[in-house]
């Protein structure tokens, strides 16, 4: 799984059960729990981090991907998101920045794994604190707007020769892994 920094010091995203277990566990089985209701994940931003959400939307052995058309991360690869607005729970966010970026809607959608960004100094002098959301069934025309540069479906072999940004493709191998529930 990610591991990232917080502050200056070295962190992983914190995913707990009922039992207050589950650091570590893979992302499947964290979704698998999400849709059962018994995960719980602490999406507190600290150190004055600023309130994000992304959403990797699956199907048929594809994973939806943006190149980001504006820093940070200009004209690298994706998942489609953004800054979450005044007043936006997690979800509806993830649903806005998905729609506003890509045309798509999606049925199902549970949180995966939250995840400390640092600040980056003049690229992007704020820390984010990005919760990463698992999108199903999309439906809808695919488009390219907000933000984005383009917007495409690929397999997992061709998002390892995509310039990405830090966790994409660790997310991305677990939710298309052969061992990974099929997705739509």
């Amino acid at each position: 799984m990610y591991e990232g920094r917080l502050c200056g010091a070295p962190v992983r995203p914190y995913v707990g059960d009922s039992s207050g277990v589950g650091n570590g566990r893979p992302i499947l089985e964290l979704v698998a729990a999400a849709e059962q209701g018994t995960v719980k994940m602490d999406i507190r931003p600290t150190c004055a981090e600023i309130p994000a959400v992304s959403v990797a939307v699956t199907e048929r052995g594809k994973v939806l991907l943006v190149k980001r058309g504006r820093p940070p991360a200009q004209g690298l690869y994706a998942f489609p998101g953004g800054k979450v607005e005044h007043g936006e729970n997690l979800e509806e966010a993830a649903r806005r920045e998905l729609r506003e970026e890509t045309g798509l809607e999606v049925g199902g959608i549970a949180p995966i794994v939250a995840i400390s960004i640092p600040a980056e100094g003049g690229a992007s002098p704020h820390a984010y604190r990005l919760t990463v959301f698992r999108g199903q069934d999309p439906r809808g025309a695919l488009l390219v707007g907000d933000d984005a540069a383009e917007a495409d479906f690929f397999t997992l072999e061709q998002a390892r020769r995509l310039p990405l940004t830090d966790s994409v493709i660790e997310i991305v191998e677990e939710l298309l892994s052969p061992s990974a529930a099929p997705s739509r």
